[in-house]
């Protein structure tokens, strides 16, 4: 842990994790874009059972993914938790992707039982191996910066195997109106297997596991299911992700409906238009960290999902039957390539930022089980372009025998592509309004979370080695630890005591700081019977602390009028109310109304509370007086 915090990976390492990104998707788009392609060629499965085995195998690979991860959560090696796991799945998927092309010389059902079985075994290899690359990312540490490189490197690296695997793979493609090519597609699959094994064995030599061994107790199933639901921010990623791969499915679906209805056109406009996206993609993820240092991520997200929205829609527009133009083609997928480059580097960087923003707020660390939560949504995601681009030939086929012959294809793809269209706008609209792990919010969280961290470190110097010194109080931060946004109320009407706490309590058990919001209730109305948490110059602070509380918790209320039940031994009437609320361990308490009261002692501090124009505005001003007196005790 001591090492995670400060470290800074060499070029060698970042080489070296970018390389594994490049043999993990080596094989990964080999199956996903080609082995459909080679069952049909085959001759030996219907297209009922290709498209069967699909979308089931990726059902039932999204549902592997979150065990995948749990165990390798569990795991405890001296290589670390997810080495171990990434050399096992290294070696058995490269054996399944070989098997999945040989041609055993079986026929009928025999042969669809053994290519059933293989690809089965494939998926569960490949889990084993997909979720420990990407749960090394937050490892790296918290920085941004830092986080926004190696995010970059590991997506440049499986872009970068993507495209080798679909250059190669549409070359094989334009030979296959005069040649028999499924001996070509089994020296590909054993080509590129072997060049997975060279590069993810660079990878386990030269990338460290540093993973952060945060100490808690017992990780149970039932901690894992509120770790996932409770985390807000870690469901809008797991939406965003849905929808970003359904589009890329749907768009990819399009890409080789056209091949096989156009072989003459493949390499007119298809081969140049495919070199151009994997230049985009490639400049695309090259430059993000600079972008994001310039306008930051949430412009760049936005950005990236208006690129992809407005490909699909140009490419819609083509006449796509007759053979587009490559100029037109190439631009549509340039746009589309690169907004997909950047989009999937970005919801990397927010899932590793939403694993600390679920150690923030529920106190508990899984990094395999969460960017499980990607791979398997990622999965679900191509699995309903498979069902809606087998819907779109169904519905197809409903059309009468002679627009059918000529205009079937043409209208499949055009609602594919409308679709993908839509969804990405859909993404768009459900980041800017839901998503919120950036700004000042985000900075301060990770600041206390390191703080917090270091703190760890201090009090448990027999898990961690040595104490050391010159450590900064993690108490200092509390304040920001304590309080989210969604718990001050900027009241507009004038309310009674009881119901501004009763509100106030309400908030902060959305933030699942607490089970019963009434539990909480009736121990701060008790607490203020016993005695008046009106204190002086028009500010009350109602407290109560107990085991109901999961975590420390704070609030405020900002009335329009003072309150005539509240009133202070100085004579004022309350108009600020806080509550704050901790857990009975004896010292979260008393800090936490220490450090209060420290930033309610600035002179002037209240004053501007009660000028704020917004919650925003009461927050920021809260949060920079907490830094500023933080910084002031170092």
């Amino acid at each position: 842990m001591r090492e995670c915090l400060g470290y800074q990976p060499g070029l060698k390492e970042k080489l070296a994790y970018l390389i594994g990104g490049i043999g993990k998707d080596l094989i990964y788009w080999l199956i996903t874009a080609y082995f459909m392609l080679f069952l049909s060629l085959g001759g030996k499965c219907s297209p009922g059972f290709i498209l069967t085995l699909f979308i089931a195998g990726r059902i039932f690979d999204a549902l592997n993914d979150p065990i995948m991860g749990l165990i390798a959560d569990f795991t405890r090696t001296r290589f670390g938790k997810f080495k171990p796991w990434l050399a096992l799945g290294t070696v058995l998927s490269m054996f399944c992707t070989i098997a999945l092309f040989y041609d055993p010389g079986l026929n009928g059902s025999a042969y669809q039982c053994y290519a059933a079985f293989v690809y089965i075994m494939w998926t569960l290899a490949y889990t084993m191996m997909d979720i420990p690359y990407w749960s090394l990312l937050p490892g790296f540490g918290v920085r941004p910066q830092l986080r926004e490189q190696m995010a970059s490197a590991a997506r440049f690296g499986t872009l970068l195997g993507a495209q080798i695997i679909v250059w190669a793979g549409s070359f094989l493609l334009q030979r296959a109106r005069e040649l028999y090519i499924m001996p070509d597609f089994f020296s590909l699959a054993l080509y590129a297997a072997l060049l997975f094994a060279v590069m993810e064995f660079i990878l386990l030599l030269f990338v460290k596991d540093r993973t952060p061994q945060l100490p808690r107790g017992h990780f149970s199933l039932k901690k894992c299911v509120r770790l996932i639901s409770k985390n807000n921010e870690l469901l809008i990623i797991i939406v965003l992700t849905l929808l970003q791969q359904t589009a890329v499915g749907l768009f990819n679906a399009v890409l080789f409906t056209f091949i096989a209805a156009n072989h003459g056109a493949v390499e007119y406009a298809l081969t140049p238009a495919l070199i151009a996206g994997g230049i985009a993609q490639a400049l695309a993820v090259a430059a993000l960290p600079g972008f994001i240092r310039l306008c930051g991520r949430k412009v760049m997200f936005v950005i990236s999902a208006g690129f992809m929205a407005a490909g699909y829609l140009l490419l819609c527009m083509m006449d796509l039957s007759g053979g587009p133009g490559p100029w037109l083609l190439g631009a549509a997928c340039v746009l589309c390539a690169a907004g997909t480059a950047v989009s999937s580097v970005l919801t990397t960087i927010m899932l590793a930022d939403s694993i600390d923003y679920g150690e923030f707020k529920l106190g508990l660390r899984a990094e395999g089980l969460l960017f499980s939560a990607q791979t398997m949504t990622a999965k679900l995601g191509l699995a309903l372009a498979y069902l809606f681009s087998g819907l779109t030939a169904a519905f197809t086929g409903l059309l009468p025998l002679q627009l059918r012959a000529h205009s079937a294809p043409q209208i499949s793809m055009h609602l594919s592509l409308i679709a993908a269209a839509v969804i990405a706008l859909s993404m768009m609209i459900l980041y800017l309004r839901s998503y919120r792990l950036h700004g000042v919010f985000f900075k301060t969280m990770l600041d206390t979370l390191e703080r917090l961290r270091i703190g760890d470190l201090k009090q448990e110097p027999e898990v961690f080695g040595q104490e050391q010194t010159a450590i900064p109080d993690p108490s200092l931060v509390l304040v920001r630890y304590a309080l989210d946004q969604s718990c001050i109320i900027k009241y507009e009407e004038q309310q009674n005591f009881n119901e501004v706490i009763r509100d106030l309590t309400q908030k902060i058990a959305l933030m699942h700081c607490v089970d019963d919001p009434r539990v909480l209730e009736q121990a701060v109305l008790q607490r203020h019977q016993e005695s008046s948490c009106a204190i002086a110059e028009g500010i009350a602070i109602a407290h109560a602390r107990g085991e109901f509380m999961h975590r420390s918790a704070m609030g405020l209320a900002v009335m329009p009028k003072p309150l005539p039940e509240l009133t202070c031994p100085d004579g004022t009437q309350c108009d600020l109310i806080f509550i704050i609320a901790s857990p009975d361990d004896g010292r979260s308490h008393l800090t936490l109304l220490g450090r209060l009261s420290l930033m309610l002692n600035v002179p002037g501090f209240a004053a501007k509370l009660r000028q704020a124009g917004s919650s925003q505005e009461i927050y920021d001003r809260l949060l920079q007086c907490s830094l500023k007196i933080a910084c002031s005790k170092h």
